[in-house]
């Protein structure tokens, strides 16, 4: 589909560097015990994902764009039914996901920061993925219950040159790059932090 060259990788380190650098602080992460993650240094919340073939199964697809494709590129493909689940958009909001009713796709200076050249593949910090606790796990807020599938995960954020192409970070190899943005990717919710949210 598309060949990883050094300096696709050279700019993914160079971006992850500058993003923690802005933070002010090194990342570290809490398990709240109810489905999510919070980076104690920016305060971001993040969606954990399971193996139980529901809502947060880590090997579910998702399309960044649906039918505007080539006119406006909302962001109306089944990402949007993915998070609009999480907020409850159907219910009213009287069961949204962890309590909150803010979940969105996250921007690629966001997820980049989840990045861990350390570990891998997936290359993510551990409390985003247990490799011995993973398959099969079902209850999502269990801290053993922790999965990342190693492959690639869209971003909200429109690839300025060509909006036809959105951003995604690839946790096979850690890396980002742009893909056109009707193509099936994983996707991992955030909301809030000190940093502000918006698509």
């Amino acid at each position: 589909m598309f060949r990883i060259t050094t300096s696709v990788i050279t700019a993914t380190l160079l971006l992850t560097a500058a993003v923690a650098a802005e933070a002010g602080c090194a990342p570290g992460y809490t398990d709240n015990g109810d489905g999510t993650i919070t980076d104690t240094c920016t305060g971001l919340m993040w969606e954990k994902k399971d193996d139980s073939g529901g809502l947060h199964d880590k090997d579910n697809f998702y399309t960044w764009s649906g039918p505007s494709y080539g006119s406006t590129n909302a962001m109306d493909g089944t990402i949007r039914g993915f998070v609009d689940a999480l907020n409850d958009v159907s219910g009213g909001g009287a069961n949204c996901f962890a309590g909150y009713c803010d979940w969105r796709a996250p921007r690629i200076d966001e997820l980049t920061r989840v990045l861990d050249y350390a570990s891998g593949p997936p290359y993510i910090n551990a409390a985003f993925h247990r490799d011995r606790t993973c398959t099969g796990c079902t209850d999502v807020t269990a801290p053993e219950c922790s999965c990342t599938s190693p492959s690639l995960y869209w971003t909200a954020t429109t690839y300025a040159p060509i909006p036809a192409f959105a951003w995604f970070v690839g946790f096979q190899t850690g890396y980002t790059y742009h893909l056109f943005k009707y193509f099936d990717f994983h996707v991992r919710a955030v909301r809030a932090g000190h940093a502000g949210s918006g698509e």
